[in-house]
């Protein structure tokens, strides 16, 4: 009995036998989810960033026009170093053969802060190139209501006007004059031919309205003073002798020159003031204001300034400031001394008080100048920039007010016309 019990014992169901193998399994199972977890979060990461930065790439390609190109990490080099590539210039032989000046956008290049004649070409402001060299050399040029005014003259021969617009062949205004005066609103012009001075209003490309009047020799348009025409008359030499104004709705011409005249700025905007220069004790030149209503007889008189004899000069649009070329010497009394020549800002104001204030405005004057609005002029500076003066700002001191401006395609050798807009 003792020995069956025993067996019997021995032989009923054994204590389980815990299970090693089924928790590893499982752990293993737990370790692998998080693994693959964290592999596909790295590779989310991955492609979000790959298509932000695709997104970037193809952004700043589409800002700058360009195709943004695929490349082969392994085959990549080092990229050449960047040189500015220069802006050609046009050829006149697509002008000539298309007949007429096909505008091209200077989307390559910074657009010039006026319009602009560059030795044979016409840049603008809204971003178009034009060849004028089939018009000869340019001497002249204003904006208009529909295109621009410009004067050229062909090799060995006389002035000739043209009507340019971007669209049409240039348009010959008048093919030969002895001499072409451009009003400042680019809408009216006035010429001399065959001993008659002429003026008209321009029209749609036509000249319209034309006026006419017997001139005595050696006199000729030069220039607009409100809707006067003025006149200078000229030794054999080619020194000017005298000015005097026309006014075509009085009729024909009566002369009456002003020979105390050393040269003219500009009118104020009653248009019947001219801002002038006259000559002073011991020719020295003095700034002068001139009733244009009475035969420019002398109003004011400013004999302090450090004023160059003759040479350019603007006034702005509002009458407040003038520009013109200072002398490289100072008379008694100045304000101011200029041991070198340089561009002098006045004033108009205070020009005619006792002691007239006046500052250097940077280069000399070398041509025409425009205001871009009442305050900010801008003249050729020689080498292929142009120079812009914040008049208000250098009145205040601010030796920022000089900055130069490049002029981009331009060689040091040519030629800059800067181009009056339209009047409003």
């Amino acid at each position: 009995m003792a020995l069956r019990e025993t067996l019997s014992r021995q032989a009923g169901p054994s204590r389980a036998v815990p299970d090693l193998a089924g928790p590893a399994i499982r752990a293993a199972r737990r370790i692998r989810r998080r693994r693959s977890a964290a592999a596909a979060s790295v590779v989310a990461v991955a492609v979000a960033a790959a298509t932000v930065s695709g997104w970037q790439l193809a952004g700043s390609a589409a800002d700058r026009g360009a195709h943004v190109p695929v490349v082969d990490a392994a085959r990549a080099v080092a990229p050449p170093a960047m040189t500015p590539t220069p802006t050609p210039t046009p050829s006149a032989e697509p002008l000539a053969a298309a007949g007429h000046l096909t505008p091209q956008p200077l989307a390559a290049i910074r657009t010039p802060p006026v319009d602009l004649v560059v030795a044979a070409r016409l840049d603008t402001t809204d971003g178009e190139r034009m060849d004028l060299s089939v018009l000869g050399t340019v001497t002249q040029a204003r904006r208009g209501d529909e295109g621009w005014l410009v004067v050229a003259t062909a090799p060995a021969g006389r002035p000739a006007l043209w009507f340019v617009t971007p669209a049409h062949p240039p348009k010959p205004l008048l093919p030969t004059a002895d001499a072409v005066a451009l009003a400042p609103d680019g809408r009216h012009v006035s010429w001399l031919a065959t001993g008659r001075t002429s003026v008209a209003a321009v029209t749609a490309g036509r000249l319209t309205g034309i006026r006419q009047t017997p001139v005595p020799p050696r006199s000729r348009p030069i220039g607009f003073v409100g809707d006067g025409v003025l006149l200078t008359r000229q030794l054999s030499g080619g020194e000017i002798e005298g000015y005097d104004i026309w006014w075509p709705e009085r009729g024909p011409y009566q002369p009456a020159w002003n020979t105390s005249l050393i040269g003219v700025y500009g009118p104020l905007p009653d248009g019947r003031t001219v801002v002038a220069q006259v000559a002073g004790e011991a020719g020295r030149p003095c700034l002068a204001l001139l009733d244009a209503d009475r035969g420019l007889p002398v109003v004011k008189r400013a004999c302090a300034l450090p004023l160059a004899a003759g040479g350019p000069g603007t006034v702005s649009p509002d009458g407040r400031w003038l520009m013109a070329n200072s002398s490289p010497s100072t008379p008694a009394g100045a304000a101011t001394a200029f041991p070198a020549p340089t561009a002098l800002l006045v004033e108009l104001p205070t020009a005619f008080r006792p002691r007239p204030a006046s500052r250097k405005a940077g280069p000399r004057l070398t041509g025409a100048a425009v205001w871009t609005d009442p305050g900010t002029v801008i003249h050729p500076g020689g080498a292929a920039e142009l120079v812009r003066v914040s008049a208000d700002r250098l009145a205040d001191g601010d030796p920022t007010a000089v900055e130069r401006v490049p002029v981009p395609g331009a060689r040091p050798d040519d030629q800059l016309i800067v181009v009056p807009g339209a009047a409003g």
